[in-house]
């Protein structure tokens, strides 16, 4: 039963260099060629991986652009930059990209891409949100980019606006449609990501929080080996159990744990969601929907097509959230424990 194979591995976020180059260009026609089908004729496409999508080395010289490796090669990529041009790989480019003004001016987000077999995995999530930490450190306030078609659903889940639909004609006379969008810096959608061994410190609390909801604290409080035995798991090969944490600007807001478990009534594995909490000052910014979200897309990955939970019927404020995500079917939880 254990999941942890090729469709799960830790998405950590690295700095690209020049010897990623080759790899980056497989990574691009990959994408563009497996998630653009549904959006873009087949002209289209091989006139936009002729004309507009390639590397722009310019970012991975500025070192504003970032790569999450996967288990045989580049998982996904995208970064930030700077600079005026706005979209495209080198063979579009002219021979001066200016820096911009931060002050007045807004940083752009550049070249997103994801392999097809690592789409839905909130990789994106996590890359944006490694471009917002550097643009807001170098002076930026907002952000500006021209999404693609399949492109444009994520932007908008990550708080961007729609603000010029135009259509670019191509060589061969081929006309793409892509979409300007733009956004403040900092507002908004948290990005979702795993836990890693360095996030103990401010996940811990967020724990404590959680099983203090359920009143396990002070003299029923779990014990410490249970706390840390769970720690352990989210990063032992063999568990299935895994974790997942909502950050924004380097802090962390919230949490959900899951795990897979056969069953009885159907082939594949079905995912529990065990534990969901949220920052209290944090509440009413929607990142428990993003957690449950990040949950059900990892799942997906995974080859489950259920998520359950349960939760308290008093929890009056969890519930206006499950009711608008997911299905109650008025099961009565029954445990005995010795």
């Amino acid at each position: 039963m254990m999941i942890r194979d090729d469709q799960q591995f830790a998405a950590e976020i690295r700095v690209a260099t020049t010897s990623d180059i080759p790899a980056l260009d497989a990574l691009i026609t990959a994408s563009v060629r497996g998630l653009s089908r549904a959006y873009y004729s087949p002209a289209q496409i091989d006139a936009a991986l002729t004309s507009v999508f390639g590397v722009d080395t310019q970012l991975i010289t500025d070192g504003t652009y970032y790569v999450i490796d996967g288990p045989s090669g580049i998982a996904a990529a995208g970064g930030w930059s700077g600079r005026r041009t706005l979209y495209g790989g080198d063979q579009m480019k002219g021979t001066d990209d200016p820096k911009l003004d931060p002050r007045t001016e807004p940083a752009r987000i550049r070249a997103f891409f994801v392999h097809p077999d690592f789409a839905r995995r909130g990789l994106a999530r996590q890359l944006y949100g490694e471009c917002a930490r550097a643009a807001r450190a170098a002076g930026f306030r907002r952000f500006e980019l021209m999404a693609t078609l399949p492109g444009e659903p994520l932007y908008l889940a990550l708080g961007f606006g729609a603000v010029e639909r135009m259509t670019v004609t191509l060589d061969h006379a081929v006309d793409v449609p892509f979409t300007r969008m733009t956004r403040e810096i900092g507002v908004g959608a948290p990005v979702v990501r795993p836990v890693r061994e360095d996030d103990y410190d401010q996940w811990k609390p967020l724990w404590d929080g959680y099983n203090a909801f359920y009143g396990r604290k002070d003299a029923t409080a779990l014990p410490l080996a249970i706390t840390q035995t769970t720690w352990q798991r989210f990063f032992d090969p063999v568990e299935p159990v895994f974790a997942l944490v909502a950050e924004r600007e380097g802090i962390l807001l919230g949490l959900t744990h899951f795990l897979y478990h056969r069953s009885t009534t159907r082939i594949d594995l079905t995912c529990y969601l065990q534990d969901l909490f949220t920052a209290e000052d944090a509440r009413g910014q929607g990142i428990g929907r993003s957690l449950i979200e990040g949950v059900y897309d990892r799942a997906h990955a995974a080859g489950t097509d259920r998520v359950y939970w349960q939760t308290q019927s008093s929890n009056t404020a969890g519930r206006a959230l499950y009711d608008k995500v997911a299905k109650h079917f008025g099961f009565i939880v029954y445990t005995h424990d010795w």
